[in-house]
């Protein structure tokens, strides 16, 4: 036990001591680019590294999280921004922004909630389309919506009658709605 916990203290001082080196280096050897941290929303302006975490904070009031976090991630890999806030600055991020669907149109539209919201009104076109304009016909049985209820009740307990008959005189006996063999 004792040799681990040696081993693990010097593993931890060696990574640190890569930590530091690795941070001298890129401060004498000018590979920190404080042009691309210094914009702030623009192309360049978010670091590879930090694009999950400025994509969740960007994804954090959706109601359709992974599909935001994947797109957002995508794009922030293509061109190092993300939009700031959860809505809109979309401006911000030229590659956000011009993002298209599949047919085409905005994937980020203002009105993205009016165009995935009149889903059923467009089927209803279509079905109607399809049909040739022709609206449903009512039922040719000459009864009012009022008698059919009534027809249909009648018919739903004669058959539950006869089932019941059936499950009692079968030999199983029927308890709170489940068969049982006798």
């Amino acid at each position: 036990m004792a040799k681990f916990r040696f081993s693990f203290i010097v593993f931890i001082i060696a990574f640190m001591a890569i930590v530091e080196i690795s941070i001298i280096y890129i401060r004498n050897f000018n590979l920190f680019d404080e042009k691309l941290f210094s914009q702030a929303g623009g192309e360049g302006s978010v670091p590879i590294g930090e694009c999950p975490s400025a994509c969740g904070v960007r994804c954090s009031a959706t109601h359709h999280p992974g599909e935001c976090m994947d797109v957002c991630i995508d794009c922030c890999g293509k061109c190092l921004c993300v939009p700031s806030g959860t809505l809109g600055n979309k401006d911000e991020c030229p590659c956000y922004r011009d993002m298209k669907t599949k047919k085409g149109l905005p994937k980020w539209s203002d009105n993205s909630v009016l165009l995935r919201g009149n889903q059923r009104d467009r089927d209803r076109e279509r079905a109607q389309a399809r049909a040739g304009g022709k609206a449903k016909q009512p039922k040719a049985d000459g009864l009012t919506p009022e008698q059919r209820r009534e027809r249909d009740a009648k018919a739903l307990q004669e058959k539950l009658a006869k089932k019941w008959a059936k499950d009692s005189s079968g030999g199983n006996d029927v308890k709170n709605g489940f068969k049982t063999k006798k």
